[in-house]
Parts: C-alpha cells; structure tokens; sequence
C-alpha cells in the first residue's frame, strides 16, 4: 500500500488529519452517580478497545499491501494492545542514550521504517442521533486509523493521546477498525529521550458514544484564596447546546453547585482544605449537561486539589510557603511490555517514592498516563509535567540547537506543548511545566514559553536548556558539581533553583548524595532535586536453563548503542529497590538530625516539612544489645512549625549488659496523612550508648614450625597453615582438621569496575591491577616466650608495570591457633596512578563457612560516600545473601566501619579482626570474575568465598555521568599500615571471640620479627 497520505510520517508540514483539538482528561458517563464512582468498566459511554488485536508486522510502510485497510483481520497472528511489539517478538530493540536510529537529516525519515498494522471488529447498535469517538492515549510514534477502509486519521507525538471522531464512518454492527503505526516518523526527531527505540499502541484505546450534545472540554484551573480559606474553579467549558451544571463533592457531602454558562464562571468553594503533597486533600468535582428540557445527556468527573502556585521574592510558593520538591525523573517502563505501565503498577511505584519519604516526579521526558497525575493528587506528589520533546541525537553531529532555532519546525514544537497543558491543566499534582529535555534553546522554546503565559499562566515554566533563563521561570541544571551549586545562592536575579537530574543511579552508586541533600537543604534557591532515575530499562528474558536475565544496549547486536547506560535506576528492572534508593530516602529526610549531645540524650532536629508540625511525629526508642532489645518505648516530639528547630531530651534508662549498647531512634508518623505508606519510617539513627570493654590477651605458647622451600609451615595439635614462600600469605589454614582458610590475607588493589568508575577505568586498566604479583624478599620464622614470629619482605607490583610497594609482613602465631597479622607498606615508582579502586587484602574462604556475623555498618551495602542507611551494629546473614544483583555485575556488597567479621558453619569457623575499622566485603564470586560478565545469568559461583578486608575501598561517586568522588572519598597511593588478628571460633560465639581477638592485637608483643 503506497498512498500520498502515507507520506505524512516524512511531511513536517502534516502532524496530523481529523484529530480532535486538544483537551482536558476526562471520560463521559450515562450518570452523575456512574461519573462519580469513576469505573470506566460501568460507563455506557466509554469502551475499551484493548486487548488481542489481529497483526501483522511489516519492515517498511512501503511492504504494506494497498488493500490492508479493508481487509477483515485474519488473526493468523496477533498481537496484546497495549505492548511495544519488539516485546513481542517483532522487529529490532535498538538502544542509544543520544543518537537518532537513523541518518540525521531532519524532517527525512528511511522507508525501512518498522510499520504494524493492528485490525479488529467492534460492533455498534443502532447509532441514532450518538456520535462515535475514538481516542488513543498514546502510539509510537505516528499512525493513521481507517474505519471500515476508509482514513478516518492521521496523528504524531507518541506520548500525547489523539482523539478523532469516527461517526461518518460507521453503521450499525460490525465494523472494521484497521490502524497502521509507524516506529518512526518526522517527529521522532524530537523523541530522542535516552530509552529503547520502540514502536507500538502502548496506551489504551477507547471508543467513545456520545449523544449530539456532549461536552467538548472543561478547564477547571483550580486555585486556592489565602485570604478566605476557600477553593476557586475557574472553569472554562466547551459544549454546543444543552446547560451546564458543576457539583463539588467532598467524600459524599455536596458542597455547593453552580450552572456554568457557555463563556465561563469563576466559581468559589468555601471553607476547604488546600492540597499540598503532606496533605494532599482531593475534592470531587462532576460536571453534568443536560438538554434544554433538563434531561441529562452526559456527565464526568474530575478529582480536584485546590493550592495557589506562585513566585514570590524569587521563592516557588505553594499556598503561600516555600516548598522543597525531592523525588525522581521516571520513565513510564515495564521489563515485559516496554512503555506499557498499568495503574496497578503505576500505583506501586508511587507508594514506592511516597514510602521514601520523597514528593515529586519529574515526568521524564514525556507527559504520562493521565491515571498517574490522578494517582500523584491522591498520594501526594508534586510533578514536573515535561513536555514529549528531547533531540540530544543533533548534539553528538554539533547541532544541538539546529531544530530549536527553524522556524519551520515551530509548529511541531507548540503542538506538543500544547496538547500537554490542554490535557493537564486540571491536575493539582502539576506545579511547574517543563518544555522538555536536551534540546538547545532556541526561537521555538521562546514560542513555546509565548503560548504557555498566553494561555496557562499560573503556572511556572522549566527548561533547564535554557542556560541564560530567558524563556523559563525557574533556571535549572542537572549533574552540577557542589562547587558549582554552592555558588547558585550568591547569583543575581534570585529566582528559584531545580536540580533537574544529579545523582545518577547507574550500577553500583550513586555516591555523595548525603551532601547533595544537606546542600540543597541549606541552600537559599534550590527548590527541587530529582534523581537520575528510578528505574532500570532491562529488557527481561527467560533462559533454557530456568534462569531469568535483563538485556541491554548491545545485546541484541546493534551496530551502535550505549550498552548498560539505560540501567541507571534506584530501582531494579524487576522492581526491587536498590541500595541506593534506601540511601537516597535517608539522605533526604525532611526530619534532619542537627546536632546531639550524647551523654546527655540531648537531641536537636530540624523540620523539613513544608506544611506538618513535628509534633505530628514521635519518636520510637529502643536499646539495643547486639541484636537483642533490651527495652523500648514512644516518646512524643514537641511543636516545631515547618523550617524550625526543636530539642528533644530523653530519660537515661539503667544499662545492665556488658556489651555493646545502642540507642536506636526513629522519627515515625503517629497516624498516616493519606500519601504516606503504612508503618514509614521518617527518619532513623542509631547511637553507640556504651562500646564493650576491651581486654589484652596474651598468645597460649608456641606451636611446632619448620621451614622449607615451600614456606614456613605452623603447627600444633589445635590447627596447622603454612607461610607461602611464594607471596608471604596464609595458606590452607585448617583446624581441628576442618579447612578454614585457603589463602590470605594478601594485598589487593584492584576491584571489579563499578559504572561510576569510568573516570579512572582506563588509568587502571593500563596499570594492570589486576595482576598483582609479589616477590617474596625475605621469609624467616622464630620461636618467641608464647608464640612463633614470621616475617617477610616483600616487593608487590602490577605485571608490565614499574610501581609497586614495599612491604613488611609480621604473623605471630600460638598453639591454639591464634594468629596477628601486621602489615606496613610504602609505594613508590614511576606512573602511580592519582588514585586506586581499593587498597586492601583479600582472603578466599571454605564455602562452608555460610553463616557471616559482623560489626559495623549495615544492615545492607554501603560506602564511604553512600552510607546514610547504614547503622553501626553487630549484623547477621547468609554469605550467598551477601552479594548485590546489580544487571551488569561489579564491585558490590561493601560494609564500612568494620571491627570483625566471623564466618561459621554452626559453632566451627572464624573470626577476623582489624585494630582499625576496614571495610569488608564478601562474595562467591572474584572480581575478575564479575569484571568479565556481561550479566549476572553468566556468573559461575567459586568452590570457596572471597572476603575483602580493606583499609580503604573507594567512594562511589556518580561520574557515569557527574562528578568523581569527592577527593577524601578516593583511595590515594600512601603509605599504609594495618593490623588484624585471625582466630577460630573453637565454639564460642561470634561476638567473644572477636573480642578475644582484638584483645590479642592489644596485649604485650613479644616482638615479632623487624
């Protein structure tokens, strides 16, 4: 099939035939009762098109046949609407963060443009005087409609719905609805949004019957009066014939009603609540027409929040308070179905950010499903509505600002805008309108700003491609340094700030959102701060052998895309949360700990609410002995309004135990506002009340040694290992017959590259960390009074590499099996790298050794630059729990600020013990191993364990795409010295013989060999 009217997917000049002018969200209902209910499923007046659809895929408009329009679907195939077909089978997945799928010559799109034709029957009663609607929420990314062979319409803009009135193409019964959509078109050069290029309906489609007289549009524009505490509707109707009435509901209470005349009413509602995201109260308004004789022909129903939005004395204020907006950019994305999200689904994600304690979504970068802003005024999120525009494919040819600034493409660019605000408006959730993303600034934004003050005014614009802030009402930035961001407060004019993107949730980080969060808290003009992003873009798959995996950029043997780039979010593909979503809720929380005077409990909290009291809060106490509670209770927290300061004092309780003891403390709700998730903690720490005592220990004798070629070999009746004359480490570490220890603990510099770590990548591949190796200098034993000293002398470098460290290694080891491990290292040579991954030892234990115990912080992953979550206690798990599933392996699982760690296979094992805190890591898999996989389906777990013990492991930092870790967060090449104490558990429980094993590193020395 080649028609002149399939030209219009190449034709700047045609983004559309027949469609119906934009308008506001909403469905038509047989009832006043049926419109308030809401349950499109019970409305006579709408229905729903998805489903199985017959279809057939084509690889270019021009293989369509001419005839396909009227021809009856045969459903030898058949594809679920909505779904992005590559998830079904069809075509090609193609992934880029920034280049066009295509030659970059705009408006021109190839023929060999992936095109789907979609057919079914529906069938119409009688049609009397009703008139025939068909509404597309969303197809990508243009597509004509034939209704019964005959082209109904044309549209474009994959994200925006089209809606086209059919009633001349229709009879009573059957009739044939065939729609061919395109992947591509001219306007997917305004489409290039970091994502999968795909192509589909993936938004529902509904038929709509409504009588001759029906309701074209209605703007609410909702608004709130300070002065009188009332709701405002300035409503703004569309309808040929009939009267119009509008009724406010709150719950089932009829507030007030009004008619609404053709040209409009500025309708008040007294005496109601205003919405704001720590209250987010919603009224219902219905509108009803009626024909002349009073009759109801139609009704819909609308939910409403009522705010006043402004900028004042350079503050965004809601209701008259300045606001801080802390949330997520979000694509709409589904592992399975692509840019298909339900309700349901939407809805979880929600109360996901709600739980965090976060209140906004930027709708990166594409208005939504309209059910999401109905969800947002529910839970309480305020919104960034972000226009369906991004061309970033022009900046990779240095032509970023090419589209911005033609003209001819101007009407391309208002038509997108347009149809978002139309649409929109009524939401409360929306605050600020973003006119899109990445795409240079230019005559066409200025156009675009132009319409929305001509036409939506109320609220403020956002762009953050405009640099100099001529078209926008907010400025913006996203990935900013802190230098940078801590220099915004001292810029002239003071308008307010959005951090549009920072923090970007790549693998294993961000790192440093603890002082991005405490910046913008105390910044005077940052205003919002929006991660990148919430969710992974993992295409899901299940594997022959029963496992499951989530492809990437590269994975489907594309010439060119940007691999694991789009898995990059807080949370999982699969929607479990990562460690960094649960850093980021704690760095952000509105409840801020400013300063504590442990010894008197004495605690001072700010505020960060914008609306709620702190006394809406209490304060959970518990004392916590290892990880058994000694007591609890609920203390109430005193009134402290929004931005203010409180001090909160606590009753010293009796301490009986002779360990260590924590106060744990948490800021939690006393009844749940209505956005909030059940049992949300605000805010929570804990505080070391007392530390246990330590006590020297001495060495229990000497235990026989000999020395051979193969190294110096210890042992006793209790235990035996060997002192490798090969690298100076441990090895075969066996007691009471029972192999503990294969190797270790030897020095390592190396880790399996984070996506953060792309900065330094390439300074340590070229330095070949991996491939450490060591010349053993000097090895000699002696007996000492209660012990056996080894020492050794060694030289540690990287194979091919002229730098390396010099380094001392001291064992003292008795007969019981005890042993501590002093090392001293100094590096030196030519071509030091500024900084290193890590630098620290690693150990590979029995696999037997399931069960880990450890002191420091956790529960759960965290680094020097991302541990705002963690708390310090002694924690417990299985060690094949310990590793981290990020899509595409690497360096995971870290803990900081570790005394000990035992490893045990019921009361047999070990313990490892450093003077200093470390850092600890454990895994079934070496870093050379995650290295070299592509995904985790590809891993082969080791026949032993690796337990990381470092001095320093490095920050994560968000340099994927931001900045490095911050200097004091990097590893830097200095002198170093640690030391640690390695003991079995002979029985004894973990915590007594870690502090039997500190306690050695703390008796007299019987001088181990210098």
């Amino acid at each position: 099939m080649y028609l002149m009217e399939q030209n219009d997917w190449a034709n700047l000049e045609v983004l559309q035939r027949n469609r119906l002018p934009a308008r506001a969200h909403f469905y038509p209902f047989q009832s006043i009762e049926a419109a308030r209910a809401g349950r499109l499923e019970e409305s006579s007046r709408v229905e729903l098109l998805n489903g199985l659809w017959d279809f057939v895929w084509y690889d270019s408009p021009l293989h369509v046949p001419a005839d396909t329009p009227s021809t009856p679907p045969a459903f030898s195939s058949s594809l679920q609407v909505p779904l992005n077909w590559q998830y079904a089978g069809y075509g090609k997945f193609h992934y880029t963060d920034m280049d066009y799928p295509f030659p970059v010559a705009p408006p021109s799109i190839p023929a060999n443009n992936e095109t789907g034709v979609y057919k079914r029957w529906f069938t119409l009663k009688e049609a009397g005087k009703e008139r025939q609607f068909l509404r597309f929420e969303g197809v990508e990314s243009a597509f004509h409609v034939y209704v019964n062979g005959q082209m109904a319409g044309y549209s474009q803009g994959s994200r925006m719905p089209a809606e086209f009135e059919i009633t001349s193409f229709v009879h009573p019964g059957e009739n044939l609805l065939c729609v061919v959509v395109y992947q591509y078109c001219d306007g997917t050069y305004l489409e290039a949004q970091d994502m999968w290029w795909l192509g589909g309906i993936i938004r529902d489609v509904l038929l709509l019957h409504r009588p001759a007289c029906y309701l074209q549009d209605l703007v609410l524009d909702p608004d709130y009066d300070l002065a009188q505490g009332s709701g405002i509707l300035n409503l703004s109707p569309h309808y040929e014939n009939g009267r119009l009435e509008v009724l406010v509901y709150k719950d089932d209470t009829l507030l007030c009603e009004a008619a609404v005349p053709p040209q409009g009413l500025r309708m008040h509602v007294p005496g109601v609540e205003a919405w704001n995201a720590e209250a987010p109260v919603c009224y219902q308004v219905v509108a009803a027409l009626k024909d002349e004789q009073g009759r109801l022909m139609e009704a819909a129903g609308f939910q409403v929040g009522f705010r006043h939005i402004a900028i004042e004395q350079g503050e965004l204020r809601l209701n008259g308070q300045r606001i801080l907006m802390k949330g997520y950019n979000r694509h709409e994305y589904d592992a399975r179905k692509g840019r298909v999200v339900t309700r349901s689904q939407t809805e979880q994600e929600l109360r996901l950010i709600r739980s965090a304690g976060l209140n906004a979504v930027r709708t990166s970068h594409y208005p939504n499903n309209p059910f999401f802003y109905e969800l947002c005024d529910a839970l309480g999120l305020y919104v960034i509505d972000e226009c369906d525009l991004e061309s970033d494919g022009l900046t990779p040819v240095g032509q970023q600002t090419r589209l911005a600034n033609d003209e001819k493409w101007r009407q391309a660019y208002l038509d997108r805008v347009e149809r978002m605000v139309k649409r929109d408006r009524n939401f409360a959730c929306v605050l600020l309108w973003s006119l899109g993303n990445e795409s240079g600034y230019g005559v066409n934004f200025e156009a675009m700003y132009r319409w929305c003050k001509q036409n939506e005014p109320s609220r403020p614009v956002h762009y953050e491609g405009d640099v100099h802030g001529h078209s926008v009402d907010v400025s913006s930035t996203m990935y900013t340094s802190l230098g940078e961001l801590y220099e915004l407060d001292t810029q002239v004019p003071k308008r307010p700030h959005i951090l549009c993107e920072f923090g970007h949730g790549m693998g294993n980080g961000p790192g440093g959102l603890a002082e991005y969060c405490d910046l913008v808290y105390a910044s005077q003009r940052i205003q919002g701060m929006f991660a990148w992003e919430f969710k992974d873009h993992g295409v899901y798959r299940a594997l022959p052998d029963g496992k499951e995996t989530y492809l990437y950029g590269g994975d489907f043997g594309e010439r060119y895309h940007n691999g694991n780039f789009c898995l990059d979010g807080f949370v999982a593909a699969d929607g479990v949360p990562t460690p960094a979503f649960y850093e980021y809720a704690a760095a952000a929380s509105s409840i801020r700990l400013e300063s504590c005077v442990l010894e008197d409990l004495k605690f001072t909290f700010y505020n960060g609410w914008d609306f709620t009291d702190l006394a809406a809060a209490e304060l959970a106490c518990r004392l916590v002995e290892g990880e058994r509670t000694v007591c609890q209770w609920v203390e109430p927290l005193p009134h402290v309004p929004p931005h203010h300061r409180g001090e909160v004092q606590l009753k010293r309780q009796a301490l009986q135990s002779t360990g260590p003891v924590w106060l744990e403390l948490a800021v939690q709700y006393k009844r749940q506002p209505g956005g909030a998730a059940a049992e949300q903690e605000i805010w929570h720490s804990r505080f070391l009340l007392r530390e246990a005592p330590s006590v020297p220990q001495t060495m229990q004798g000497a235990p026989q040694w000999t020395q051979t070629l193969e190294g110096v070999r210890v042992w006793s009746d209790a235990f035996e290992l060997t002192i490798s004359a090969v690298d100076g480490c441990i090895v075969n570490y066996r007691y009471g017959g029972e192999l503990l220890l294969h190797k270790g603990p030897e020095l390592t510099l190396f880790r399996a590259y984070t996506d953060n770590d792309i900065k330094y990548r390439d300074i340590w591949e070229h330095s070949h960390l991996d491939s450490l190796q060591t010349v053993v200098k000097e090895l000699r034993g002696e007996t000492k009074k209660d012990h056996v000293a080894v020492s050794a002398k060694l030289w540690v470098g990287p194979g091919g590499i002229a730098w390396g460290a010099d380094m001392t290694v001291c064992y003292r080891i008795d007969r019981s099996g005890n042993l501590t491990m002093e090392l001293e290292g100094c590096f030196s040579g030519a071509g030091l790298p500024p900084a290193l991954p890590r630098l620290g030892t690693v150990s590979r234990l029995a696999k037997e050794l399931e069960q880990i115990v450890y002191r420091g912080r956790g529960p759960g992953e965290n680094y020097s630059d991302s541990r705002a979550a963690a708390q310090d206690g002694v924690w417990q798990s299985q060690a094949d729990h310990w590793d981290v599933g990020y899509l595409r392996p690497q360096e995971n699982g870290n803990r900081t600020e570790v005394q000990w760690v035992a490893a045990q296979n019921g009361t047999q094992g070990m313990v490892l013990a450093a003077r200093n805190t470390v850092e600890l890591s454990l895994s079934s898999y070496e870093d050379c191993d995650l290295l070299a996989a592509a995904h985790r389906a590809q891993l082969r777990p080791r026949p032993y364990r690796i337990l990381h013990f470092d001095l320093q492991n490095s920050g994560l930092g968000s340099a994927s795409c931001g900045p490095l870790p911050l200097r004091h967060y990097r590893v830097h090449p200095l002198p170093f010295a640690c030391e640690f104490a390695l003991c079995p558990l002979k029985g004894r429980p973990p915590q007594f013989a870690a502090g039997y094993a500190q306690g050695l590193m703390l008796g007299e020395k019987q001088g181990g060999l210098k």
